[in-house]
């Protein structure tokens, strides 16, 4: 599991596998890069590891804690303590920000805040169109941004409040 942007709510799950093949296809031959898959990957249950755990536990030193830094394997939280990361993930998530605060922004400009799924699919909204218009929908409605609502035309998308 991995904490996704700055909401206290949003995290991400991966499975083990998935990620230490993700980031063996970014960072092959790294010895300390492997040496943190095997040891705190896999032995740590959290979204954080702290100093303590990373240099006691572990066996990390200040440098090799710096390259997983840079190797965006871990980012910074607060001093002593780091976040889970993905590698490459910050593309992603710039993607999926924007395309969720441009859907959020067309239903608030709506007409009572509220729109048709359908009306709201064949809109071309150039920040959505990397991700695909259904992907974004199905993500506001399951972060509850939206309330999904039955009409005789078809699903409705009422902005919450």
């Amino acid at each position: 599991m991995f904490k996704l942007g700055v909401a206290v709510d949003e995290y991400c799950i991966v499975f083990t596998d998935d990620y230490k093949q993700h980031v063996l296809r970014h960072m092959a031959g790294n010895k300390v890069v492997e040496r943190f898959l095997e040891t705190a990957v896999d032995q740590c249950c959290d979204v954080s590891l702290s100093k303590s755990t990373m240099i006691d536990e572990f066996q990390f030193t200040d440098e090799e804690i710096t390259l997983l830094v840079n190797a965006s394997l871990i980012t910074v939280r607060d001093i002593g303590s780091w976040w889970l990361a993905i590698p490459g993930a910050g593309i992603f998530m710039k993607t999926f920000i924007k395309g969720r605060q441009a859907l959020l922004r067309a239903i608030r400009k709506a007409k009572y805040q509220e729109v048709l799924q359908q009306n709201l699919e064949e809109r071309k909204i150039a920040a959505v169109a990397k991700l695909g218009m259904s992907y974004h929908i199905m993500d506001i409605i399951g972060a509850e941004f939206v309330t999904k609502i039955q009409t005789t035309s078809g699903w409705l998308l009422r902005l919450k409040e």
